[in-house]
């Protein structure tokens, strides 16, 4: 359970590259960047950004993220090295989904009751079902 945990946070830490991010949103015009982007990252199952601090669940604010994105609508701004409260934003949702996965197993373990396995992961797609599988090139000659 924990590897999972930790995996999900270095995964979501490392496909986030804010060089990368800034490729892909210079597509957009300057000053709907940040807007379309999150639009785009919370389409891929994020937890609500939060209105204001007070809520204190550890989800970053909306402000908080739009700051440290700021630079994708400055083509004059360094990218930054990392984007901390982006990352936790989104992992956040990824480690949720593994925490309620396991901990049934894991309380079943501690009490030395365990019961019926859950694995409520999404299912995995067969053989070319994959996103981003091309079915394998047939061939009519020999």
């Amino acid at each position: 359970m924990w590897g999972r945990l930790d995996a999900a946070g270095w995964l979501v830490y490392t496909l986030i590259d804010p060089r990368r991010l800034r490729l892909v949103a210079q597509r957009q015009p300057v000053g709907s960047r940040v807007t379309r982007l999150l639009g785009e990252l919370a389409g891929f199952g994020a937890v609500p950004l939060q209105a204001s601090p007070a809520m204190g669940d550890g989800v970053p604010t909306r402000a908080d993220v739009e700051f440290e994105l700021a630079f994708l609508d400055d083509d004059t701004a360094l990218p930054p090295p990392s984007l901390p409260l982006t990352s936790l934003w989104l992992a956040t949702a990824w480690q949720r989904h593994i925490t309620a996965d396991e901990l049934p197993n894991l309380a079943g373990v501690i009490t030395g009751q365990p019961g019926e396995q859950t694995d409520n992961s999404p299912p995995r797609p067969g053989p070319g079902q994959g996103r981003y599988s091309n079915p394998a090139p047939t061939s009519t000659h020999c």
